[in-house]
């Protein structure tokens, strides 16, 4: 005999179960319900901040002083030292050591260039004055050899690079410059039609040929070079006082690309080979002085890879910024190993709250999940003001190395790899697992 309707709809659903919980379980594998819980953990993480601005200030600012100083810090070690010039293989450059070198020898090179290597050029940092009187208008500039751009591989923005043909006293185009694409913006207000036009350097015209790519500020780390014209041009702006024609004078840096394969052993070997030759044709340029003669013929020429560029800041500041990094990198563990135990101290101050919610239903999970969003609310809004900071004060710290004489330029966009420890060590910190010990009925050290 079967059961009544009514007893029959109490049976089903005694044998179902809880009808309200099994939607509650169906929608727990929902993508929605995953992201209804993340919003309210969060709402609840803020609310709980709030509650207690004291600790949330001083967390957050201790992560964001401690992330910024070794952002700015890492970002202008980077900037210096570690980041590759932006050419084609920086991996193949090389440069020849032990300081400044002549014209003479340069042209010595510059006529076996094919034959050693992948190609070579040379250059010479200059401060150069646009002003066509009056009030001095200085802009870091330099000479370039004609190949300069062609063995760096770097195109234009807009017109064309230099060439050999422009490095010569009988350039077909006049006296010719190229411009960084900073001086482009800054001085012509980007024109289109920038390409032609005459611009005063040293009191002589000279007509822009190009305009450099936005990345690219030449091979001197720590300086942006925004103007740059042939080596044969350098008689035109000092005149009887030609580097050129002083055959003492010692004024060009020297780099090299290496052939595809080719090892820096091979390079020096090469260049050593050659080096009796480059003594022969030059025997008569430094006949008056031992001394030169000594360091120019008879000490072995020597090169060495240059991936990172030339800079002279590198050989003054490497070993402080590096034991500054690690000072800054060490405190910051400290600050977040602070930030922890204050992480902790708060959780256990709030075990009665927890108890409370654990009363109310609330899983241990869920209280776990909790107090992890509320610490990575605190590590993440500490990263980014400390970001935020890193870009100020890292500005700042590289206007403090300029003088009168020397106006240091870094770029400091930021670094992935700082980026990511910066990130890693906050997280870290922030979310120690305070609620570990600050669940209800679990032992916690005292």
């Amino acid at each position: 005999m079967g059961l009544a309707s009514d007893a029959a709809v109490w049976a089903s659903r005694r044998a179902i179960g809880n009808v309200t919980l099994a939607l509650e379980d169906a929608r727990d594998v929902w993508a929605s319900r995953a992201i209804d819980n993340v919003q309210q953990d969060v709402r609840a993480a803020v609310r709980g901040l709030r509650k207690s601005p004291g600790f949330a200030l001083v967390a957050i600012g201790t992560l964001a002083l401690g992330i910024g100083a070794n952002t700015a810090l890492f970002s202008i070690f980077s900037s210096l030292i570690l980041r590759p010039l932006p050419v084609r293989d920086p991996g193949s450059l090389a440069l020849l050591m032990d300081g400044e070198w002549s014209y003479p020898l340069w042209t010595e090179i510059k006529a076996r260039d094919n034959d050693l290597f992948d190609g070579a050029f040379a250059w010479s940092a200059q401060r150069f004055d646009l002003s066509r009187g009056g009030q001095s208008e200085l802009v870091d500039g330099a000479y370039v050899s004609g190949r300069f751009f062609e063995v760096l591989d770097v195109s234009t923005a807009r017109g064309r690079m230099l060439t050999t043909a422009d490095d010569s006293a009988a350039a077909p185009d006049g006296p010719v410059a190229v411009i960084s694409h900073r001086f482009w913006r800054q001085h012509f207000a980007g024109a289109e039609d920038v390409v032609g036009r005459q611009f005063t350097v040293q009191r002589q015209a000279f007509t822009i040929i190009g305009v450099l790519p936005p990345g690219f500020f030449g091979v001197d780390v720590g300086r942006i070079t925004d103007a740059m014209l042939p080596l044969a041009s350098e008689p035109i702006i000092n005149g009887q006082e030609s580097w050129l024609a002083s055959v003492n004078s010692s004024w060009l840096q020297i780099m090299v690309r290496l052939k595809p394969g080719q090892r820096l052993d091979h390079a020096n070997a090469a260049l050593r080979s050659v080096q009796p030759q480059i003594r022969a044709a030059n025997l008569t340029v430094w006949k008056g002085s031992a001394a030169r003669a000594a360091r120019y013929l008879t000490d072995p020429l020597t090169l060495s890879m240059a991936a990172t560029g030339n800079s002279s800041l590198r050989t003054q500041f490497e070993t402080p910024l590096l034991a500054m990094v690690v000072a800054v990198g060490l405190l910051l563990l400290v600050a977040g190993a602070n930030i922890a135990s204050l992480l902790i101290a708060r959780a256990l101050a709030r075990r009665r709250e927890l108890t409370v919610r654990m009363a109310l239903g609330g899983s241990r999970w869920r209280l776990a999940r909790l107090l992890f969003t509320e610490s990575l609310i605190v590590a993440m809004t500490g990263a980014a003001l400390g970001l935020a900071f890193a870009a100020w004060s890292g500005a700042l710290l590289v206007r403090q190395l300029s003088t009168w004489q020397s106006n240091v330029s870094l770029e400091l966009a930021l670094d992935w790899r700082v980026v990511g420890f910066t990130a890693a060590v906050a997280c870290a910190s922030a979310v120690r697992r305070p609620s570990a010990c600050s669940m209800p009925r679990r032992p916690c050290p005292a």
